[in-house]
């Protein structure tokens, strides 16, 4: 039997749900009783050199998130005589041949989104998943919203959390926090985007404001473009979009770690962060947070991602504050145990979804 998994989303960089596919597609490689193959579907951004291109795939040539996909998927399917489909994101399929399984990571557009983004979640998302075989997400607060949503009771999402691992920074990245101009220990460090329930623009007013009054603050280094900032400042560092090596070691030297964001369905970052003994992290006080991040030790800083002020405060508190019992006190284990799942124990629980959906 063949499970289909849609990877389309993965391309150079990483994000959210692209690293939980790719951890997913990993994870179910070292299943050794699987009883059915997996086979993805990707796109022509799938880097050529990637590991996931050694697995049986198709490449759709349909853009993920187009009106074009709701055609070639199906056909894909049929061709494949695949017996199940794994949409792990919110792209979805009204019209497929056979039974879907969709992992809906939270419901972030139906707050921020445009009218359109809002109109697709409302008239093909949420029928859509009305009829699929198994809705999943990746946290309870994720679980609680989309079974209000959708008129279901908690129980009939199943929670499968986001694998939580960092490779180890490369052996040069000192020398590569010289290239931006920064030194260890002595920058603030936000990985996050433009969306707008990321709040950057608030976290970088708060950043200013500090900055403003004492001439001697640390750079703040932020995941996003000159554009998308809108401004030239001495001592904002954009950065861009990051690779794998490159975001390890901003976060290997960061001496802070900032995430303000306004609503997540996971909130990944400030875990990696934590992964790589970043002493210093300061997280919006959301539901999300508050249930992944409160057991850490050291624990985060929570605040309210509303109060300018806090968060101003926060940046000469950091600054001022000895570093000498940085990092985390926790082992690796111990963290994924409270924060998520190692790539086994993510596989091993949608192997679970697949083999008794396989089953029907």
């Amino acid at each position: 039997m063949i499970v289909a998994i849609d990877a389309r989303m993965i391309g150079p960089y990483g994000h959210g749900i692209a690293e939980y596919v790719r951890d997913l597609v990993l994870g179910l490689q070292d299943i050794k009783d699987r009883k059915y193959e997996i086979h993805l579907l990707i796109s022509k951004n799938l880097p050529q050199n990637d590991v996931l291109r050694n697995f049986p795939h198709t490449l759709v040539k349909a853009p993920f998130l187009s009106a074009r996909e709701l055609l070639e998927v199906p056909r894909v399917l049929n061709k494949l005589k695949a017996n199940l489909f794994h949409s792990p994101s919110f792209s979805a399929f009204p019209f497929l041949p056979i039974p879907a399984i969709y992992t809906v990571h939270d419901l972030i557009h139906l707050h921020f989104g445009t009218w359109a983004q809002k109109a697709y979640y409302q008239f093909v998302l949420k029928p859509t998943l009305l009829r699929a075989a198994q809705v999943c997400t990746v946290s309870n607060f994720s679980r609680k919203e989309i079974a209000q949503w959708l008129g279901w009771p908690e129980e009939r999402i199943a929670v499968v959390k986001n694998a939580i691992h960092v490779d180890p920074p490369p052996s040069d990245w000192e020398e590569r926090l010289k290239k931006w101009g920064l030194k260890k220990q002595a920058y603030h460090f936000s990985l996050s985007s433009s969306k707008p329930h990321k709040n950057m623009p608030f976290l970088i007013k708060a950043y200013l404001a500090h900055a403003e009054k004492n001439e001697e603050a640390w750079p703040l280094v932020v995941s996003l473009t000159q554009e998308e900032v809108g401004f030239r400042h001495p001592k904002i560092v954009c950065v861009g979009s990051l690779s794998r090596d490159n975001k390890n070691s901003l976060l290997a030297g960061a001496g802070a770690f900032y995430f303000p964001s306004l609503i997540e369905g996971f909130g990944r970052p400030p875990l990696e962060a934590h992964l790589l003994n970043v002493s210093k992290i300061v997280v919006s006080d959301i539901s999300v947070h508050l249930e992944g991040m409160s057991k850490l030790e050291p624990t985060p800083r929570f605040l309210s991602p509303h109060k300018l002020e806090s968060w101003t405060d926060q940046f000469l508190y950091v600054e001022t504050t000895s570093s000498a019992s940085a990092g985390s006190t926790q082992s690796s284990s111990e963290v994924k145990k409270l924060i998520g799942l190692s790539r086994r124990e993510l596989a091993q629980q949608m192997d679970a979804i697949y083999r008794d959906h396989l089953k029907k």
